[in-house]
């Protein structure tokens, strides 16, 4: 619990004079696997508790952050695509999200652009996702997980 709040604190310290009353968690993605730029970290990102979140504040924004023990990397959501599938005989229901993040680092000074395609996958009884990241200068990552319900 105590390294959960650490982050929430160091979060909150990016985005400004906010107190953790202004965000509430929309979602939250375990993450298992995670390829970036062709070489395998899923041990090293499995090994720091490693999730995506998923914030809201009361103005209606959206934030995500890509959290690992005490390091984050965290930012405003915009435009946001999405489509929706029904379940079929071959397929489980699932839904794609498309949107540029706009993400600041606690661990270092750097700060970018992401564009992100999320698919969640509705299975009985998890939902799983797949998420592939490219990043303004052009790395690219991919992760797998599923949904931690809260």
């Amino acid at each position: 619990m105590k390294k959960v709040y650490i982050t929430l604190c160091a979060l909150l310290l990016i985005v400004g004079n906010a107190t953790a009353q202004d965000y509430y968690v929309i979602q939250r993605l375990i993450i298992l696997k995670v390829v970036h730029n062709e070489e395998d970290f899923s041990e090293h990102y499995r090994a720091r508790n490693a999730r995506l979140v998923f914030y809201g504040d009361k103005e209606g924004n959206t934030y995500l952050a890509n959290e690992q023990d005490n390091s984050a990397s965290f930012g405003e959501i915009h435009l946001i695509d999405h489509e929706h599938n029904e379940q079929t005989d071959d397929y489980p229901a699932f839904t794609v999200f498309r949107f540029l993040w706009a993400y600041e680092n606690t661990y270092d000074d750097r700060t970018g652009f992401c564009l992100i395609k999320l698919r969640l996958s509705y299975h009985e009884p998890a939902t799983t996702f797949e998420m592939m990241m490219v990043t303004d200068d052009f790395d690219v990552s991919g992760y797998k997980g599923y949904e931690e319900k809260i």
